[in-house]
């Protein structure tokens, strides 16, 4: 996965590596919530954007659409909304991950209890062959 460096617009010597596609996933969200002027057209959007229909996303959205506040301010607002965007990403990528392997780890426990059992099968016959 390509990983770029994002620079917070509060601080921009801070500057933290994400994922391509989650600064391309949270930027957008965050351009599109900095622009909207009325809070109610949030709720249309989570069809566009699932990712405000978590909690706190949606909470820290409602706060940058409600001016007016400084520009430092809605910069520090922006920042934090993408940040929990971005954590947000980052845990639902490895929930997905450990599904996966769970998944993995499952199919190859029925497989191995298929053979055992194909094993166990077939020493029996052969034991009762003996008799």
């Amino acid at each position: 996965m390509k990983t770029i460096d994002y620079r917070l617009k509060t601080k921009p010597i801070r500057i933290i590596n994400i994922p391509e596609n989650y600064k391309m996933e949270a930027g957008r969200l965050v351009e599109m919530v900095s622009e909207m002027k009325n809070p109610l057209g949030l709720l249309k959007m989570d069809e566009e954007y699932p990712l405000l229909k978590d909690m706190q996303i949606f909470t820290q959205a409602q706060l940058l659409v409600n001016p007016p506040y400084s520009k430092e301010r809605v910069q520090e607002l922006q920042d934090e909304l993408f940040l929990k965007v971005c954590k947000k990403l980052k845990e639902r990528d490895l929930k997905e991950i450990k599904e996966r392997e769970a998944r993995k780890a499952r199919i190859e426990q029925e497989m191995k209890d298929i053979y055992d059992r194909a094993n166990y099968s077939s020493n029996r016959t052969y034991r009762s062959d003996l008799k």
